[in-house]
């Protein structure tokens, strides 16, 4: 299967009905069931949206919103805003949004371990640490080879005790969202044994992002935000090495090649529909052209009519409009960061940086064919499953965070 035409048809497809300016506030006119955001690219995941749930907006005003992690044992929300070096909290309770960790020492991702400890990946000092709920830290990872972690960026728990996290140096390469300096390191993914034990897992990926395992983990899902930036997907061996790797699904939104050929499809059959005409009927004078009564055409322009018509509505049931792609998207500058599991093993991945009507989360049957689309109005950058039943999704995009609950379950504790 193709699964990249597949994604970038079925992805176009639901675009062309984007909701725009839609006000997801407290005090946003409420929106109509189902959420008209929330949408089947395929009708197997009708079965995973919930009707009568919409997308909230929980909070606004971070720089980049990231690394969001679900506390079991707390029942709160927990998130890094990078630039702003610190990290928030959303309770359950009664929605109160607070900081939680200032400083943050610039953190990105977060989960939480088996024991309920908080488990943050470190820009500013370059390390992978451990908040114990006693205020304890500890130091997980902050070297491999005698030579200092590029700029830890997400990372997962796996049930035998050992902790996964990807290292693509993102925190060093300016001041923004850490210190800028040398990445001694090549970009890989590390796992942190029981015993605290640091070893490579993988170094053959241009910038490893995010990554979770399959509900049995016997899978590994690794994004690859480096060029071409795909998510790739590993057998898992003995729980603690990689093997068979397979490109999953490819999220550099580059579509200009799809638009053409609708847009080309669709200004031949208008020049064809102008030619017979041309030829059927003269012209009388500069700019005139003698055009008898429609019900005296002959067949043949009445079908290349109804085929210049049934192009144009092609492109524009896909893309909204017969106006460049650059209207709304930037060429090949899309992408996803963070992903996560669900219990039946789709793999939902944020997607960002391509524009209006595709910034959000896409969700992939296990097989890598995107079945459903989740569409918001800012850059997403990771999420996660969480509250008491894991039926809710959490999204930290760009400013905000958003949730939306879903006819499903996170896979694993966060």
């Amino acid at each position: 299967m193709n699964t990249r035409r597949t994604f970038l048809t079925t992805f176009a497809t639901a675009a062309a009905g984007a909701v725009l300016g839609r006000d997801y506030g407290p005090n946003a006119q409420p929106s109509r069931y189902p959420d008209p955001d929330v949408l089947a690219l395929d009708p197997s995941f009708g079965k995973y949206i919930q009707g009568n749930a919409p997308i909230q907006r929980l909070h606004t005003g971070c720089l980049w919103a990231e690394g969001p992690a679900w506390s079991t044992h707390g029942n709160y929300l927990m998130w890094s805003d990078i630039p702003n070096n610190v990290q928030m909290r959303w309770l359950n309770e009664d929605g109160h949004v607070s900081t939680f960790r200032n400083p943050s020492n610039y953190s990105n991702g977060n989960t939480f371990d088996y024991e309920g400890r908080q488990i943050s990946c470190e820009h500013g000092t370059r390390r992978v640490a451990r908040y114990d709920r006693d205020g304890k830290i500890t130091v997980l990872a902050d070297k491999f080879d005698g030579k200092p972690l590029n700029a830890p960026n997400d990372a997962v728990v796996h049930p035998d005790g050992g902790i996964w996290f990807t290292d693509p140096g993102y925190g060093s390469m300016g001041n923004y969202e850490g210190y800028k300096g040398e990445l001694e390191l090549k970009e890989a993914v590390y796992r942190i044994d029981p015993a605290g034990k640091i070893e490579k897992v993988t170094d053959e990926v241009v910038k490893p992002n995010g990554l979770c395992f399959s509900p049995d983990y016997k899978k590994l899902y690794l994004v690859d935000t480096g060029s071409p930036k795909n998510i790739l997907v590993y057998d898992v061996v003995d729980g603690k090495k990689l093997a068979n790797r397979k490109v999953f699904a490819v999220m550099n939104l580059d579509v200009d090649k799809e638009t053409s050929t609708l847009r080309e499809a669709a200004i031949k059959a208008k020049e064809v529909y102008r030619e017979a005409s041309t030829q059927l009927f003269p012209a009388t004078g500069p700019g005139r052209r003698a055009v008898p009564s429609r019900d005296t055409w002959p067949r043949e322009l009445l079908d290349k009519e109804q085929g210049m018509k049934t192009a144009e509505q092609d492109y524009e049931r896909r893309y909204g409009m017969l106006s460049p792609l650059s209207d709304f998207v930037t060429k090949g500058k899309g992408g996803s960061d963070g992903v996560r599991c669900d219990v039946d093993g789709n793999v939902w991945a944020s997607t960002g940086w391509v524009g209006d009507k595709y910034d959000g989360v896409v969700i992939f049957s296990p097989e890598g064919k995107p079945i459903g689309q989740i569409r918001l109005p800012e850059t997403g950058s990771n999420l996660c499953f969480g509250g008491p039943r894991r039926n809710r999704l959490f999204i930290t995009a760009s400013q905000s965070v958003y949730s939306v609950y879903v006819n499903t379950q996170g896979a694993h504790i966060c």
